[in-house]
């Protein structure tokens, strides 16, 4: 392999990194911003105590990922910059890869959290409807031949 295939290779592997990093910033912002927007429609009832701590523990990992992208970021262009009269390291390593590993970890962690927080949410709607179903199926109703006498 040639050098200049291989210096090609390793900007592609660092222009990966930067996108993937870029990417998961913007889907944890997204995803941060339209639960909060969305919460009141989310919970219309009174969430309970699990499904806040799913939300509360998703959203600390969603900006957990927000913080480590932009270190893994920082991380990666202080690999391009060298210090005067070094050469640009070929490799990720470090603390890019340390920062690399959290963003990620984080956003599955937030990813996983948050899926459980819409399951418990939709659990908690389908038993609040089948509860209401219940509740209507015992009051009394009039049926339609008392209401003429």
């Amino acid at each position: 392999m040639d050098p200049a295939g291989w210096n090609e290779a390793v900007a592609t592997g660092f222009d990966m990194a930067f996108e993937l990093s870029k990417h998961l910033v913007s889907v944890s912002s997204a995803v941060l911003a339209l639960s909060v927007t969305f919460l009141k429609d989310l919970t219309k009832s009174a969430p309970s105590k699990r499904q806040r701590q799913c939300l509360l523990f998703a959203w600390a990992c969603l900006l957990a990922t927000l913080v480590f992208a932009t270190l893994h970021l920082f991380a990666l262009t202080g690999h391009l910059t060298p210090k005067p009269g070094e050469a640009i390291e070929a490799h990720i390593r470090g603390s890019a890869v340390f920062f690399g590993a959290a963003q990620l970890a984080t956003f599955l962690a937030g990813m996983a959290a948050f899926v459980w927080f819409a399951r418990l949410t939709l659990q908690h709607i389908a038993v609040g409807r089948a509860g209401q179903i219940a509740t209507d199926d015992l009051t009394d109703k009039p049926d339609a031949a008392d209401s003429s006498v």
